[in-house]
């Protein structure tokens, strides 16, 4: 039987998805406002991930429009562009460990580099909360 719209007041976290932003160690990238005339990803048009690297950007005081070149590739397309040169950065948001980083991580090697965002968490908890900004931390793999 049909019991109507249900009222829910409480949704729960399944899992954690990290934001990632991928980069090579060739490209100098240390932080986020390094992406400052840079070629970058921040995937497909509407996702949640480029709703949340756009947000990052601002945070860490670039305009997404005016500061870099902006790519809108989907995950595998990032990471292949990165691999051939097209960009110099992609965000990511998946679970950790990803098989698209985890990929191209085995394919360069220590090349590849993730890049820390801390210094622009308390700007993102500030505006939006801490419970849309939590604190992730990707363990080193030993």
């Amino acid at each position: 039987r049909d019991l109507g719209p249900v009222p829910v007041r409480t949704l729960a976290v399944l899992y954690t998805q990290p934001m990632h932003l991928v980069t090579l160690a060739r490209y100098g990238i240390a932080r986020v406002a390094d992406l400052r005339g840079r070629v970058v990803s921040t995937q497909n048009p509407g996702s949640g991930t480029e709703v949340i690297a756009l947000r990052m950007l601002e945070a860490a005081g670039l305009d997404p429009d005016r500061d870099m070149t902006r790519e809108r590739l989907g995950p595998a397309q990032s990471g292949d562009a990165l691999r051939d040169g097209k960009v110099e950065a992609f965000f990511f948001s998946s679970g950790a460990p990803t098989p698209a980083v985890l990929e191209l991580a085995l394919a360069l090697g220590t090349e590849l580099r993730l890049v820390p965002s801390d210094d622009i968490l308390p700007v993102l908890q500030r505006r939006y909360g801490a419970e849309q900004f939590p604190l992730s931390v990707i363990p080193a793999r030993s």
